[in-house]
């Protein structure tokens, strides 16, 4: 599996379908399965720009890599956001027969995140729940690298600014480097 972190509005979704379309391979968005969920608890939820419980985001993601099991590799895009998650997805990886390989962080100033966010102009993305999330991110999320660290799980730093296609290149060259693809 290939981890895609970043904060909300990086460019996370935009180059993990962009590496999925590229290579043929699989790709999971815990926001999108989440948005698509037909649960209005849920819906409640994301509204506030919060994470859901532990063992709801687990199963959905669960679910996802079953529909992967004929594809070389998975490419996750907002999930492992906790400790709890992270640990998850490490020792149940192997019950998928998936094992995280690589992650990926997206790094842009948030002046630009926010800008990006705005234009983008989702339902959840008011100035209030942008802030929200980027603080959740920032207390729960960017130490949860600590972790895969210590799994020994390479970790790729990637400049987020440019076209897309400019960072499409940077990710392709980490990809290559780790002989993934």
């Amino acid at each position: 599996m290939i981890l895609f972190f970043g904060q909300p509005g990086s460019g996370k979704t935009t180059q993990g379908k962009m590496l999925a379309a590229s290579q043929d391979w699989c790709w999971v968005s815990a926001g999108q399965l989440l948005r698509d969920s037909d649960d209005p608890d849920i819906h409640k939820i994301v509204e506030k720009g919060e994470l859901v419980p532990y063992e709801t985001i687990c199963k959905l993601i669960g679910s996802a890599l079953d529909n992967c099991t004929n594809i070389k590799h998975v490419i996750i895009d907002g999930f492992a956001r906790n400790i709890e998650q992270a640990h998850w997805l490490v020792e149940e990886g192997v019950n998928y027969n998936r094992a995280v390989e690589l992650i990926i962080i997206i790094n842009i100033s948030k002046k630009e995140l926010v800008e990006r966010l705005i234009l983008r102009g989702r339902e959840d993305d008011t100035k209030q729940i942008i802030e929200n999330r980027l603080d959740i991110y920032e207390k729960q999320t960017y130490p949860v690298l600590g972790y895969f660290k210590e799994q020994d799980i390479k970790i790729a730093y990637i400049d987020g600014l440019g076209t897309p296609e400019q960072v499409h290149e940077r990710i392709m060259k980490e990809i290559k480097e780790c002989k993934l693809a």
